[in-house]
């Protein structure tokens, strides 16, 4: 009796723990914070999926011309390049700004 009696203490006890999620890595990405230097030199995978959100924010219609994103992209990386003090937001003003 006291092993089934402790058996469902302890399944009641199992069930109401809330389950704790696997932390995973995440990346935030604070476009504020980022120089053209960061983006040139170290945010290479994440280069596409900047342009394209900075793209969508900065057309008038809030789209994301697909068939613009590699133009788009090297423009950035070329300002960025000749403006490495420059943060990511001012760039994209400047560019993109309609």
């Amino acid at each position: 009796m006291k092993l089934i009696a402790s058996s469902v203490l302890m399944g009641t006890l199992l069930l109401l723990t809330p389950a704790q999620e696997p932390q995973r890595d995440r990346k935030i990405i604070h476009l504020s914070k980022i120089t053209c230097k960061i983006f040139v030199e170290e945010m290479k995978r994440e280069q596409s999926i900047i342009v394209a959100w900075l793209q969508g924010y900065y057309s008038p219609d809030r789209v994301i011309d697909v068939d613009k994103l590699l133009s788009d992209n090297a423009k950035l990386k070329e300002y960025c390049v000749n403006n490495p003090g420059d943060d990511i937001i001012t760039a994209a003003e400047t560019l993109y700004r309609y």
